[in-house]
């Protein structure tokens, strides 16, 4: 019991060792950039920057370091507009799409052109698998983003 308490608090540690070692960066990035001192916008603005996404860095370190065999699951905390962007490519683009849906943890699609479909980028962007149902059919294993997902990709076919 002991020894599993501490392979579990070895693991915390290993998670939270990304999100505190920017936390001086961004302190002292605070500071340099000001008028006074510096006067280096981009500076000035990298400090706030990182004060303001600590929460996503505290997601993704937290997230990579509690993942077994280094498989990162941070998807989620990446930002669902740019994650459904990089999702509408791999699927071959709004036109290659006849519908959008999404069932809990599963994109459900209509496609033109199955051709066009880049599973292998979709699994790089997180997608756990790819199931082709008939000849127009495609489900895309997502997770519990999938319906946020789902109205992302809705949006960016409708603009």
């Amino acid at each position: 019991m002991q020894g599993n308490f501490f392979v579990i608090m070895q693991r915390l540690g290993k998670a939270l060792m990304l999100p505190i070692a920017v936390l001086p960066v961004a302190g002292l990035l605070l500071r340099p950039g000001q008028p006074d001192v510096f006067d280096i916008a981009y500076v000035t603005k990298a400090g706030p920057t990182l004060f303001d996404n600590l929460p996503l860095l505290f997601a993704i370190g937290i997230s990579g370091g509690l993942a077994k065999d280094n498989h990162c699951a941070a998807s989620p905390a990446i930002n669902a507009s740019q994650l459904a962007a990089a999702c509408l490519d791999a699927l071959g683009g709004g036109k290659n799409l006849i519908r959008v849906d999404a069932c809990i943890t599963r994109l459900r699609l209509g496609i033109v052109d199955m051709e066009m479909i880049r599973e292998s980028a979709l699994k790089k962007l997180g997608a756990m698998g790819v199931i082709k149902r008939g000849d127009s059919g495609l489900q895309v294993i997502i997770g519990t983003q999938a319906e946020i997902i789902a109205s992302e990709i809705r949006e960016l076919v409708n603009q």
